[in-house]
């Protein structure tokens, strides 16, 4: 179930969309977030530029975000496999799983730290 279904099924009372200001993004990684979070109905949730030198092992770089209904979702699939191509990395992974207290699909993408840098550059130069 897409967000703005699964919300409509649990809401007992009225809600109002309101924008968030400020969120905690690592420096690397701030233009990809940017350009993803302007495509409206998609809400990013957790990000990471991924760790280079982490003395637990290596982490790759990842963003965890839902998508308000299907159209939303699409159109920014569309766009974001044409920013990978731009950026000329390899094709990162993306995921789902299913919340179940939410009953909310989450999206992960999942890439090397330098790919999520390179698209971070081609959002930047974007703007």
């Amino acid at each position: 179930m897409l967000y703005a279904e699964a919300m409509k099924a649990k809401r007992h009372h009225k809600a109002k969309r309101v924008a968030i200001k400020h969120a905690e993004i690592d420096e690397g990684i701030i233009p990809f977030i940017q350009w993803m979070n302007h495509f409206s109905g998609i809400f990013t949730r957790w990000s990471c530029e991924g760790e280079r030198h982490n003395p637990e092992g290596y982490h790759r770089a990842y963003v965890t975000f839902y998508a308000e209904d299907a159209a939303v979702l699409a159109e920014f699939i569309f766009h974001f496999w044409m920013l990978v191509g731009e950026a000329g990395i390899e094709r990162p992974t993306i995921s789902v799983d299913l919340n179940p207290n939410s009953m909310v699909l989450h999206f992960y993408i999942h890439m090397e730290r330098e790919s999520i840098i390179s698209l971070a550059k081609t959002c930047a130069r974007k703007t």
